[in-house]
């Protein structure tokens, strides 16, 4: 029961995050930009971050992959119930620093 009550505040607060922030803003990256360190099995992905208004210092970094599914990319986003992004990681780069991503992400909640 708690679980089912923590899964629709997550998804409360998202609609209210996206609802929020109106035109989303993102970073294009891809794996033609990165070669062979791109960490990912995606080709593409939109790097998002969201500011959770509760607690503005809680920031949601994102892999917007346009699948329909954004993939958390910081520990927060995960925390939060976004799908770890390790499950879109290429075989043999799961644990793969993953931080210059993040970082460029969180320049987009500035």
């Amino acid at each position: 029961m708690v679980a089912v009550v923590r899964l629709h505040v997550n998804v409360l607060v998202l609609a209210v995050l996206l609802v929020g922030c109106g035109e989303q803003r993102g970073i294009r990256v891809t794996r033609a930009e990165h070669g062979d360190s791109w960490p990912f099995t995606v080709d593409a992905g939109t790097l998002r971050c969201d500011i959770d208004p509760a607690n503005p210092r809680r920031k949601y970094v994102t892999l917007d992959t346009g699948n329909g599914i954004q993939y958390g990319l910081n520990g927060s986003a995960r925390a939060f119930g976004f799908p770890d992004s390790a499950s879109i990681h290429k075989p043999g780069m799961v644990g793969t620093n993953i931080e210059p991503f993040i970082t460029r992400g969180l320049t987009l909640c500035k």
